[in-house]
């Protein structure tokens, strides 16, 4: 596998993109090289002068058939291996860092925000109202997590000590640390308190969050933090109408930027944010590119740096 460093040309784009270049010349690897392209039509000129691209994403304007290895800029990659010209052998790695603990931070803060009732002491404040609210207890909720990779792996840390029960959700139900089940397994949602969602996106993970699964809850929390397109819309709508979920905080959505006219802007019980749970930088995508460095010249793609095409994670 070390071969693939021996003439590597990296086109990138986008934000990170000049982040980047700097990272890989202060590595000073011989035959590894990137240039920076301002625009997807100035890439898509240039893109058969390289074998490799580093990204967040490119549009289908740009061809990357030829492309042998592609690093990703987010933890992301279902953007590059839904591609109908990705090739079949690419080495596909991607950006992890201290995304996993931000992520973390962001569901904590969001949970605590609806245990507290920090939004209706705020609205309280401003009509001069003292009126004591409901408040909840972190320690007494039972959480349920999607995703045990870099990002639900590292909420599910930051989460186990501070909740009653913690359960993570998988593809094969392998537990690494903490109780996990398989997807396919899944039952007893009505169990719990808190739903996360940080799974990658695949076939089996589109539309996962739909009308079956929402009328099994009984009036959870559920934060979205892996992708829009996981979700139903309409049933996540009909869901908290119903209270089959108490609230809902979304970062990820099927199209970005939210569109104004969608319904999420304007449901109560509803916080759209945009997606900021965990921007990456510099230091991130540092990190998580000597890391694969380092694993290619060991001949190791066990890191969860490495994606998998066909499972797409």
């Amino acid at each position: 596998m070390e071969h693939i460093l021996e003439s590597t040309q990296f086109a990138s784009i986008g934000r990170l993109a000049n982040d980047f270049k700097s990272i890989v010349e202060s590595l000073a690897v011989p035959g590894l090289t990137c240039t920076v392209y301002e625009s997807e039509d100035e890439l898509a000129k240039n893109i058969n002068q390289h074998n490799a691209l580093a990204a967040f994403t490119v549009s289908d304007h740009v061809d990357i058939s030829g492309i042998k290895w592609i690093h990703s800029f987010g933890a992301g990659v279902d953007g590059f291996v839904q591609r109908k010209d990705l090739n079949p052998n690419v080495l596909l790695t991607r950006t992890a860092g201290n995304m996993g603990k931000r992520m973390a931070e962001y569901c904590l803060a969001y949970i605590l925000n609806d245990l507290k009732a920090i939004n209706q002491s705020l609205k309280n404040q401003q009509k001069n109202s003292w009126e004591p609210l409901q408040i909840g207890d972190l320690y007494e909720q039972k959480v349920l997590v999607f995703g045990t990779g870099t990002i639900g792996g590292a909420i599910a840390d930051s989460l186990a000590p501070m909740v009653k029960q913690l359960v993570c959700v998988n593809r094969s139900g392998t537990s690494i640390k903490h109780q996990t089940v398989a997807l396919s397994a899944l039952s007893n949602l009505e169990a719990y308190d808190i739903i996360i969602n940080a799974l990658p996106l695949t076939s089996e993970t589109t539309a996962i969050f739909n009308r079956l699964f929402f009328s099994k809850c009984t009036g959870a929390l559920f934060i979205n933090v892996g992708r829009g397109e996981s979700v139903v819309d309409l049933d996540l709508l009909s869901a908290l109408n119903k209270s089959q979920l108490r609230g809902a905080v979304l970062d990820v959505f099927h199209e970005e930027p939210l569109p104004s006219s969608h319904a999420f802007w304007s449901t109560p019980n509803l916080l759209v944010t945009p997606h900021h749970a965990s921007k990456t930088n510099k230091k991130d995508l540092q990190e998580s590119f000597s890391q694969v460095l380092k694993s290619i010249r060991n001949g190791d793609r066990s890191s969860p740096l490495f994606v998998d095409i066909k499972r797409g994670y």
